[in-house]
């Protein structure tokens, strides 16, 4: 009845969550109909997309928002990109072009596999994803970080976890991007950045949910 009434819808998928979380992803998934993803634009890039890969709804205003990340950070080709919290690799994947090599990390199994089939479709070369919580892999696989100088973080609600904070504070990193959707989290990251040495410059603020009370921050650090 869906797809009768609405041809240009292309799958239906119901994800069942029976628990309180800051995270969407469900235990059960049903594909009701279709080919379980969708395929957005975003800036030169074609992007799949399946029901747990994290993906900006507003996808008009995510244009602007990834202009806005890379308009701060002003990356070359020489630069090595550090994408934590990299969904279906969006921001990465974007800024490829603009970089030597991007490292993507991402918890959620079916996120980076859509991420590594976006960087097949786009003839993306340069980037490499990993799955799993960010504060366990940069602190068992010490060699991600290696040769990274520039980071781009949109972590959820929740803000990053002390042990990443860590992690890029004890690095040799020279500019951090971070996307925020919940002021008060940024805020408390923004904090123990400040006090490790880094300095806050612009945040500017995104509005990707207009007429809500939500809004997106983009802010960059350096040092």
């Amino acid at each position: 009845e869906v797809k009768m009434r609405f041809p240009e819808v292309v799958t239906v998928v119901q994800n069942i969550n029976n628990k309180k979380s800051n995270i969407s992803k469900g235990e059960k998934e049903i594909i009701h109909f279709g080919d379980r993803f969708i395929e957005e634009q975003i800036l030169d890039c074609r992007f799949r997309i399946y029901a747990n890969s994290f993906f900006q709804t507003n996808s008009l205003q995510a244009e602007n928002l990834y202009r806005t990340a890379f308009e701060l950070l002003q990356p070359n080709q020489n630069d090595k990109l550090l994408d934590l919290y990299c969904g279906a690799g969006t921001i990465g994947l974007t800024a490829s072009k603009m970089v030597a090599d991007v490292i993507g990390l991402e918890l959620e199994p079916t996120a980076v596999d859509a991420a590594r089939e976006n960087a097949k479709i786009n003839d993306i070369g340069n980037a490499t994803f990993y799955t799993g919580l960010a504060q366990e892999l940069l602190n068992k696989n010490r060699d991600i970080l290696n040769g990274v100088s520039l980071i781009i973080t949109d972590p959820p609600r929740a803000g990053m976890h002390k042990k990443v904070l860590k992690a890029l504070v004890e690095h040799n990193n020279k500019k951090l991007v971070y996307i925020s959707c919940n002021p008060s989290t940024f805020a408390r990251d923004a904090r123990i950045l400040i006090n490790s040495g880094y300095s806050l410059g612009k945040v500017i603020p995104v509005d990707m949910f207009p007429h809500t009370m939500h809004i997106e921050l983009v802010s960059i650090f350096e040092r």
